[in-house]
């Protein structure tokens, strides 16, 4: 009978999200085509998914950035952003 290896655990990583302007040219390329019309009804409904779960996406990292920012301050003091700043 053969020993099991032993073999040491891999951290787990969450899969690099892509950068937000990456999310944004995918989201104006689906755009383009949805606009064109000339999609099958099928592939259409599939790639409003797509742009909903890319819009998602989007939105949870501007969301992210806003915090970082509201936390960074030249004094190091939490101030929130306004909407004059």
């Amino acid at each position: 009978m053969i020993a099991p290896q032993n073999r040491a655990k891999q951290p787990t990583t969450q899969p690099q999200q892509p950068p937000f302007e990456t999310l944004l040219s995918q989201l104006e390329t689906l755009l383009k085509q949805l606009e064109q019309g000339d999609i099958p009804l099928e592939k259409s409904l599939h790639m409003y998914e797509q742009g909903a779960k890319l819009l998602q996406q989007a939105q949870q990292r501007l969301q992210a950035m806003q915090t970082k920012l509201e936390e960074i301050t030249q004094e190091g003091e939490i101030q929130p952003l306004t909407e004059d700043s």
